[in-house]
């Protein structure tokens, strides 16, 4: 009986899929490639019910009669069960399995053999050290049978490692036959080579040539160089779409990218709510400028919070690189100033802070609606003031109630930090009665949040 085979592997191959039945006569025959395909079929469902446990039971049968696709599928199967339950008698099935079916020629196995060199493995009862060089030689076999994947990761490991090439142009010519086998990831680093000019010359339309057809097949990096490209061009909507596709797959970048064509680009209209959407999934994503465009677009409409963070941000700027530019902390105080009319209690202090020489009545009226916020550097500036008398009169009582309320809510380690004003003052001493008589005075302003305090 002649039956076609179906390339697993060949996602463009016109051969239909295997009837169930006729596969199933042939592998109780003991066809070997029968039993493999039929493996394949109750492992993906196809004509028949999905049936994992029977497929590798078929997988086996094949896979000890030789067949290199079913060995590596045995191998797959001890790989999966030595991650879900460490047991590293998978393990070392795993790997034995497959130096099996590298040896019979398969591929994908291959490629594997080769991932492993390159990275090292280690489990109980057995090490393979990172050998860049014996890594080279599996994707080298993977590729010469025809593995895309393999030329890909040689064309890396080559370009990453000149001395294991056999020519200056090898990694490159890697990279062209896993982008012509359809690759996205060689395409889209084939488009980075000739957009930098890095192993040939530069050529702007080979490298966008190839980024497209990354792009379409949903590479998220090839998807934001081509929007890149559109934006340069003006072609913000078309720009968004590429943008929004890498977006989708996670990529920080690119939800940057949206945030701030929406909340600056002219020839757009701006949508606030969008730009903050993004801006904020870029920062979830651990982007720093996003961040940092975050804090300013919430600032500018009024959060009080962002507008003390963005006061934070342009006073860092101020003394970042020793290059101290006076705009940047003068509008820094405007922003602390708006956060602090709006309530907040950080905002307050550090209005305070910045007040306190100049003008330390308003100091000390900021200080005291933080600290009976419960910010405790506020209450501890506060303690000073009423330790020495400034902008009020002095009071030991009331200034060590707030120096106790202070050290009772301040950070752990913390001493003198978050704009103390002075970290070497030192409060005068208290006999035992009066000890006891702030303690309760302080007990009773925390008990009532702050509602019942000495000196208010």
């Amino acid at each position: 009986m002649a039956v076609a085979w179906f390339v697993w592997e060949d996602s463009d191959s016109s051969t239909a899929i295997p009837d169930y039945s006729t596969t199933k006569l042939l592998a109780e025959q003991g066809d070997g490639e029968a039993q493999y395909q039929l493996g394949l079929l109750l492992l993906r469902g196809l004509g028949v019910t999905s049936d994992p446990e029977e497929a590798q039971q078929w997988f086996q049968k094949s896979a000890d009669s030789g067949n290199a696709q079913a060995q590596f599928q045995v191998s797959q199967f001890h790989d999966r069960k030595f991650q879900s339950s460490e047991n590293p008698e998978h393990g070392i099935k795993a790997f034995n399995w497959l130096k099996k079916a590298c040896d019979k020629g398969s591929w994908e196995a291959q490629t594997k053999m080769g991932q492993i060199y390159l990275d090292g493995l280690q489990i109980e009862g057995l090490e393979v050290s990172p050998d860049q060089g014996t890594a080279a030689f599996w994707f080298r076999r993977a590729a010469k049978n025809g593995s895309s994947n393999a030329n890909y990761q040689l064309a890396k490991l080559l370009d990453a490692n000149p001395k294991l090439a056999k020519n200056g142009e090898e990694s490159l010519d890697y990279y062209k036959k896993a982008a012509e086998q359809g690759n996205p990831d060689a395409q889209y680093w084939l488009g980075v080579i000739y957009l930098e000019g890095k192993l040939t010359r530069r050529n702007h339309g080979l490298a966008m040539e190839w980024m497209n057809k990354a792009a379409q097949q949903g590479q998220p990096y090839a998807e934001y160089m081509v929007a890149t490209e559109l934006e340069r061009e003006g072609k913000i909507q078309e720009a968004l779409n590429y943008y929004a596709r890498s977006a989708e797959q996670g990529f920080a970048e690119a939800h940057y990218k949206i945030g701030l064509i929406y909340r600056f680009d002219t020839l757009i209209d701006a949508d606030l709510e969008k730009a903050e959407f993004h801006l904020t999934k870029a920062t979830e994503l651990g982007h720093s400028k996003a961040k940092e465009e975050r804090i300013g677009l919430l600032a500018e409409q009024g959060d009080a919070e962002n507008q003390y963070y963005f006061g934070n941000l342009l006073k860092n700027r101020y003394f970042d690189g020793g290059a101290r530019k006076s705009f940047l902390h003068d509008q820094a105080y405007v922003w602390y100033e708006k956060s602090a009319n709006q309530g907040y209690p950080a905002a307050q202090n550090e209005m305070g802070k910045h007040l306190y020489l100049g003008n330390p009545e308003k100091a000390f009226s900021l200080y005291r609606q933080a600290a009976h916020q419960g910010l405790s550097p506020a209450q501890w500036n506060l303690a000073i003031m009423y330790m020495k008398g400034e902008a009020t009169e002095r009071d030991r009582m009331t200034a060590n109630m707030w120096r106790i309320i202070s050290e009772s809510t301040r950070p752990a380690g913390d001493m003198y930090s978050y704009g103390r004003m002075s970290a070497r003052f030192q409060f005068a001493p208290l006999n035992e009665t009066e000890m006891e008589e702030v303690q309760a005075l302080a007990q009773r302003c925390m008990e009532t949040d702050y509602e019942v305090c000495a000196g208010t």
